[in-house]
């Protein structure tokens, strides 16, 4: 469950995950910018530059946008599947695992379901990689967000208080606290909030 985070400066990296909520901007804003006093811009992860490399279309730009309710439903079908096809397996490397049985970490988990979520047509801009520390497991930890006109929903890999591993973000366990996060529409883009949230209600998400 672990990878290297890229470190502000060039020294060195260090986190390693287990297996990514939090704020955006408005849908309508055209470059990511962070809202002063709740966010800031932070470099990608490390492990993301290598995956941006190894799977273009993967990581396109678009458009900040809004799934449909069926998507919302193919997103937990999805989440439920991968979960269930993906054996744990420690990896540094961010990778997809489309093809069932396979192994990886809490990354591969999330890119998979963003992969086959792109695959039935949900936007890129719908949906964003979050990285949290988990404080159970005292490391990081991968999830996937998609955002429906109703609210966000967290794909995750692993259950929350009530044992859902697909839920909305105001149910995001509270031992999360979320570190860092991508633009809604720009994947190489990246947020830190300003505090450590241990969950986002969607309060201060601007759509």
């Amino acid at each position: 469950m672990a990878f290297v985070f890229r470190a502000a400066s060039a020294a060195a990296a260090g986190f390693f995950v287990l297996c990514l909520s939090a704020q955006s901007e408005a849908a309508t804003t055209l470059q990511p910018r962070a809202r002063p006093g709740v966010e800031h811009d932070t470099d990608p992860p490390g492990g993301f530059i290598n995956f941006e490399m190894r799977y273009p279309s993967e990581s396109r730009d678009g458009a900040p946008a809004f799934s449909q309710p069926a998507d919302i439903a193919s997103a937990r079908t999805i989440n439920d599947a991968v979960n269930r096809n993906i054996t744990w397996h420690e990896t540094r490397l961010w990778t997809i695992a489309p093809d069932a049985p396979s192994y990886g970490d809490c990354k591969t988990y999330a890119l998979t379901k963003r992969h086959d979520l792109l695959a039935q047509g949900v936007p890129h801009g719908a949906m964003r990689l979050v990285v949290v520390y988990a404080m159970h497991y005292h490391q990081l930890h991968m999830l996937l967000e998609i955002r429906g006109q109703d609210g966000v929903y967290v794909l995750d890999s692993l259950p929350n208080e009530t044992g859902d591993a697909f839920y909305r973000a105001t149910a995001m366990p509270a031992s999360y606290a979320v570190r860092e996060y991508q633009a809604w529409g720009r994947p190489e883009h990246w947020f830190a909030p300003n505090m450590l949230t241990a969950q986002s209600d969607g309060s201060d998400i601007s759509y």
